[in-house]
């Protein structure tokens, strides 16, 4: 293999290792964290790329995946499984994202929205119940 980007997830060591039991192994991978969970490109720009993870990290890239920024947004609790990245089709700035953490006994709502590539987030859950957890949103085109 020939990496393509730096790790866009957390990384840690803690969480990434062999899953099953001391005799055989599953090899799934979906007991640990640092997978790319969501991913994304723009419809209004080729180039601009998006990423969520499992373990909540959010980049993105405005030049085909040659360089990637964090864009984690500081409203998000850490560990959140950023489930579906939408981005929009007539701002290549403007993306959604939808993320959860009911696998944490945390069953809020997780709906962010960026307008700036992910400089500044806005989170947009004003009349979801905080037991509602959510794992899809999308622009009305």
């Amino acid at each position: 293999f020939v990496p393509i980007s730096p790790d866009l997830t957390r990384g840690d060591p803690e969480t990434l290792g062999p899953s099953g039991g001391p005799i055989t192994k599953d090899n799934v991978s979906t007991e640990f964290y640092g997978t790319i969970f969501a991913f994304a490109e723009s419809p209004a720009q080729q180039g601009v790329l998006w990423a969520g993870s499992d373990d909540g990290r959010i980049n993105v890239s405005r030049d085909g995946g040659g360089s990637w920024t964090d864009v984690t947004p500081s409203e998000l609790p850490d560990w959140s499984l950023i489930s579906i990245i939408d981005a929009s089709p007539h701002d290549p700035a403007t993306a959604w994202v939808a993320a959860t953490r009911y696998k944490l006994d945390d069953f809020r709502p997780y709906l962010l929205r960026t307008t700036d590539y992910g400089a500044t987030w806005q989170m947009i859950v004003n009349g979801i119940p905080d037991d509602d957890f959510t794992r899809v949103i999308h622009e009305d085109p």
